[in-house]
Parts: structure tokens; sequence; C-alpha cells
């Protein structure tokens, strides 16, 4: 498969089916286990409210002395069901309940679509009356107030087509029998390159039968959908003998004599000197050793693709540990060897970072958000705060608070708190279009670290406006006796940020970019202000290339983000 290999992640070009509401996509994190298409079952219809924290049953007797109260938690379980694709209907509801979040109409979100891709329907076509038949349905239990909304928006018999047929093709498309049949196929184990090279006097049938070949595409799409659905890894490194990615010129060659071109202008032709991919987690300074002819970025991202396996490991082994019926710190043992796993998958991101910052200079904004955000999993839960948040009912969520109390008050969440703001840091860069769907997700599970973060922590809130330029910051350190500086989280890092990392009790901050004005800090512990803001850096991610355009993904997260901090703020301060 031509270009199978590509540092980002690749658009879907007009042959491949295209959904433009993924729900398995977006059911990622904490919208709930909504939909059959996710493969869990219907959520629950009752509504429920996490009880006062003073009331809860802790496993072990009364809950302890400092353990703060948080009052009831319903607002923030609403925060999350308020989603629309976590929308659980209640009595009295009715299918209007939900119109201001649906798209409005979908022939204008499709019509691109159905003009590039011309449908071969794998089905018998809808006919006119059917749709006539469909939209009286929709009028006979609808109200008059509603008749000109419906017949302005209900899909037209092309857009009815269009999503039947996708739906049917997908379904031969499907994830997990992809990656079965290629396992079984042996394309993960490809061993070092043999192929035939490219010669000067190759005939055109020749080189364009030399020129296929299939890549480690693979690995990098089943990595984003574990950190996007917070779920097992498909694909592990250790399964993938196939030799690193080539230059990206021969990946880049648009025929067969562009690829001839582009393989003898490298200084290293010796494709086969390429080491196979699960060897280098070893050695990492193998990279430096092979000049022009290995792609660094598609390598590097190959490289921390496999590396999430190693936080997986740490993260399931932790999981084990606190659903054990037994103390948590009664078996010295476990608490050495999770602590052991943590400083290994800690110690080889970081001995990644070195080797390939000396390789190319500088880490590319998709490899360096990848790596923060696998650092930020290091030192929490998400499955627990997605739990705190209303996902698998009140039994979980009384489990979780507790430790997310106890973890709170440790230096592991002012080191999420860390690498969640360095996530936004980087989603400030120019990103190309490619990357926007990735950014996306890593700045919705850093707003949920800042949110846990601020809603449980008990630092007291800086004496200060919650927004206050970079002048007034200083004033306001004078004038304030006593204070420590702020540690701006999104920044360097530097003597400030280490001591908020080592001290507790330490304040930090964020900068959000602010046009036409001077810089602003905003108080860590003002969960409404610091949500917005992310919220807004969101919309602007999405915004930055028409290109890249899902809508219906970022206005639900952006929706939810903005709730959470205004719940946090009526709640639990």
């Amino acid at each position: 498969m031509h270009g199978g290999i590509n540092g980002e992640v690749t658009q879907p070009g007009p042959e491949v089916a295209l959904n433009p509401m993924p729900m398995d996509f977006l059911n990622f994190g904490l919208l709930g286990e909504t939909s059959s298409h996710t493969g869990f079952g219907p959520s629950r219809e009752s509504s429920w409210c996490y009880p006062s924290t003073a009331w809860q049953k802790y496993p072990h007797g009364e809950p302890p002395a400092d353990t703060p109260s948080h009052g009831n938690l319903s607002d923030g379980e609403d925060a999350f069901r308020q989603s629309l694709w976590s929308w659980t209907p209640r009595e009295g509801d009715h299918w209007r309940s939900q119109t201001a979040e649906l798209i409005p109409c979908l022939d204008d979100l499709l019509s691109d679509y159905i003009a590039q891709s011309p449908q071969t329907y794998a089905c018998i076509p809808i006919l006119a009356s059917t749709r006539h038949r469909l939209v009286s349905m929709m009028l006979t239990v609808s109200g008059e107030g509603n008749y000109e909304r419906i017949m302005a928006t209900f899909p037209s018999l092309a857009t009815l087509n269009y999503l039947l047929s996708k739906d049917l093709q997908c379904r031969s498309m499907e994830l997990h029998s992809w990656i079965h049949m290629a396992r079984r196929a042996g394309f993960f184990q490809l061993g070092p390159f043999d192929g035939p090279l490219p010669r000067v006097d190759d005939s055109s049938d020749t080189l364009e039968m030399k020129w296929q070949t299939l890549g480690i595409h693979i690995l990098n799409v089943c990595t984003q959908f574990s950190l996007a659905l917070v779920m097992t890894p498909l694909v592990k490194y250790t399964e993938m003998s196939v030799p690193l990615p080539a230059a990206r010129s021969l990946w880049d060659a648009s025929s067969a004599e562009a690829w001839r071109s582009a393989y003898l202008a490298l200084e290293n032709q010796s494709l086969a000197s390429l080491p196979q991919l699960r060897t280098c987690y070893s050695n990492f300074a193998t990279l430096l050793h092979l000049g022009d002819a290995l792609d660094a970025p598609s390598a590097g991202l190959a490289i921390l693709s496999g590396l999430w396996m190693n936080v997986w490991q740490y993260k399931e082994r932790v999981k084990a540990r606190n659903t054990s019926t037994e103390t948590l710190h009664t078996n010295t043992n476990s608490a050495l060897i999770i602590q052991s796993l943590q400083h290994e998958a800690r110690g080889v991101l970081e001995d990644f970072k070195s080797v390939y910052t000396q390789l190319t200079g500088t880490m590319e904004p998709n490899l360096l958000a990848l790596h923060e955000q696998q650092l930020m999993h290091l030192y929490i839960s998400l499955e627990d705060v997605q739990y705190l948040g209303g996902k698998a009912g009140e039994v979980e969520a009384r489990r979780v608070l507790p430790l997310l109390t106890r973890w709170v008050k440790g230096r592991a969440s002012r080191q999420a708190a860390w690498h969640a703001g360095q996530i936004l840091r980087v989603s400030r860069q120019e990103l190309g279009p490619t990357l926007r769907a990735s950014i996306i997700i890593a700045l919705y599970h850093a707003s949920l670290t800042l949110w846990v973060y601020s809603i449980l922590s008990d630092v007291p809130s800086v004496d200060m406006p919650i927004a206050t330029s970079q002048r007034q910051l200083h004033q306001n350190r004078d004038h304030c006796a006593g204070r420590e500086p702020l540690a701006l989280v999104d920044g360097e890092d530097t003597p400030v940020v280490q001591r908020f990392l080592l001290v507790p009790g330490a304040i930090a901050a964020i900068t959000p970019s602010v046009e036409d004005m001077q810089p602003i800090v905003l108080h860590i512990s003002h969960a409404s202000a610091v949500m917005t803001a992310i919220a807004t850096l969101l919309r602007d991610r999405s915004e930055l290339n028409a290109y890249w355009d899902c809508p219906s993904l970022v206005d639900n997260l952006t929706r939810l983000v903005e709730r959470l901090g205004r719940t946090a703020e009526r709640v639990y301060r």
C-alpha cells in the first residue's frame, strides 16, 4: 500500500468510507456508553445523584478526617450527561429535547462528500415514496411549530442513499477485522528490507511492481485509538518486525519514476541497513547512524506509538491494585513492581526524546504532543476521572473518589497537571491539518486532568483577579506577602515549576493567548476560567484550516468542557 508509512494521520480519500458522525470515535473518554455502535449495552435510563461525600460508605470504615467535602456531585454528572452522544432520556423528555445540539441540516454537511464520491449502491436505492413516508412519520409525532424546520432540514433522497450505502460499506472495514487479517497475513513480520531495489535501466512495468509495498501505519492508528478511547492497544511493538520507514522522499513519490529518482538521490542507499522496529526499543542510539535512508518523523511516530504499550502495562497494574479487596499498602512487593514499571516507562520516553532531539534538532508538534500525552497518563487515571463524572454509575463514583482525593494530595497530581499544561503549549503551535484530530483528543484529555486537579485540590486561590496581566502579576506578588510565584504549567521548565512539582501546596497557572492584549495568567484553581480558555483553544485548533472540519466532535467537546468549568465553580467551591 503506497503511502502506508506516514508521519501523520492521513485524511480519508474519496474511496474511504466516511461517517460524518462516527459514534465509536466520538464515544471516547467521558462521553459514556450510550450507543450500540460502541459494542456496549444500552445506557441507564434512570437518573441518580452522588450523595454527599460525608455520607459515602468507605470500604474500611469511616472516612478520614482530612477528607474534603465537595457537596452534591449531581451537577458534575449532568455536565457529562448533557453531551449529545451521552444524552439519556428522562421521564417527560421528548425527541426535541436535544434539538439545540443536533446538526441543522445533513444535506449541507454531506453535499461535498456526495459530490466527490459517486455512489455504487450495494443495495436497492431508497425510493422517493419511502422518504415521503419517513417525513410523514416525523410530522405525525411533532407539533405544528416544528413542521417548517423538519421540512427544511430532513435529508434529501441522495443523502439518505449516501448514508445507507456508507453504513453498509463500513461493516466490511471495521478495525478489528483489518488488524487480524494483517496479523495473520504476516504484514507485521516482514523482516529486514530484501526487496528489489530500483535501477536506472528498469522498465516501467518492472519499476511499478517494485514500488508497491505495505507500511506500519496500523501501529500508529491503533495507538491513537487506544489513547482516545482509553482502551487496550490492539497491536504491540513486540510483534512489529517490519523495518523502520525509509526516507520520506521515497514515500512521497507520486510515481514509480519519481520513486526511483528519490532513491538514487540518497547518500545512503542501503535500505537493508534499516533495523527492525522492535529492535530499536533496546537502543535508540541506532537511529543516529542511519543517515538520510531513514524517515525520522515517521520512525519517531512509530517508536512512540510502540512505547504506549509500556504506559498501558503500568496503568493496568495500578488498576488491578486499586480494585483489589486487600488493603492498598499491605503488599510491598506489588508497590515496588508498580513503581519500577512507572520509572521504566518514563525513563524510556525521556531517553527517546533525548536521542530524537539529537538526531533532528527538535521534536515535531505531533510527536511532542504524543510524548507529553503518554507522560500525563503515567500520573493520572482518566478512567477514574470518567467514573467520577458519572460514566459507570454511583458505585464506581464512590469507589474512585477516595482514590482521586488521595491522588491530588501527592506529587503525581502535579506531574499530571504539568504535562497537561505542556499539551496546551504544543497545541498553540502552527499545526498541519492532518494533526488536528490527535491534538483535539490530547487537548480534551488535558482539560480533564486540569479539571479534576482543580476541583479536588485544596490549594488556596492567590489574592489576585482571575485574569491579570504579567505586569500586574509582579505587583500582586509584592502586595501578597509570603506568596510564592506562580508556576506556569504551559511554559518553560523553570525553578518555579520544579518547586511546584516538588512542594505540596505550590500554586500554578496557565497563560492563554489573547489577541490584542497583554499575556494573561489564569490561576489553576479557577476552574471556570481555565476550562473556558481550553474551550476557546479547542475552537481555534479546529478552525485554522477548513480542510479538517468536524464540527460535531469539536462542538460537543467544547460544550462539555465549558459545562465542567461552570459545574466546578458552582458545586466544588
